[in-house]
């Protein structure tokens, strides 16, 4: 990635603040005290609160209204496609299972340029799914690889 990268992504499904999303937030306060631009995008703004309180001025939060979490994972690519797909990162970070896989595809389709696609899901997800045991373990084998 070129030297000039010195802007985050940050992506979250809303504006919560409770679990990763929480930490999420931390992150980009931290952030914003050592890179020039921090972007945080979520997909859903819920109950009014969260994300655009109390943020450094070098944070700018977008949010897609989306009404559907489906039909935001469509937002979130489309918006990434028409508004970042020349604006290099340093590096991107989601912690949401599906949120991530649509921040790989858009790095595939190159409406996303970074080196570093940070994304993170506890591999407890392999017990959400615990009725397929099948899948499970199959999803399971494929991650550790």
């Amino acid at each position: 990635m070129k030297e000039t990268a010195n802007t985050i992504l940050i992506v979250s499904p809303n504006n919560l603040r409770n679990g990763s999303d929480y930490i999420l937030e931390e992150m980009a306060c931290e952030a914003a005290l050592r890179y020039k631009k921090i972007r945080v995008v979520y997909l859903k703004e819920l109950n009014g609160i969260g994300w655009k309180n109390d943020l450094p001025a070098n944070v700018e939060v977008n949010c897609l209204d989306a009404k559907s979490y489906l039909g935001g994972i469509f937002l979130l690519l489309k918006f990434l496609k028409n508004n970042f797909s020349s604006t290099p990162f340093y590096f991107v970070i989601a912690s949401n299972i599906h949120l991530n896989s649509a921040l790989g595809v858009a790095k595939w389709l190159g409406f996303l340029k970074t080196d570093g696609l940070v994304v993170r899901e506890s591999t407890m997800i392999f017990h959400r799914f615990s009725s397929f045991q099948k899948n499970g373990v199959l999803a399971a084998i494929l991650y550790w690889i």
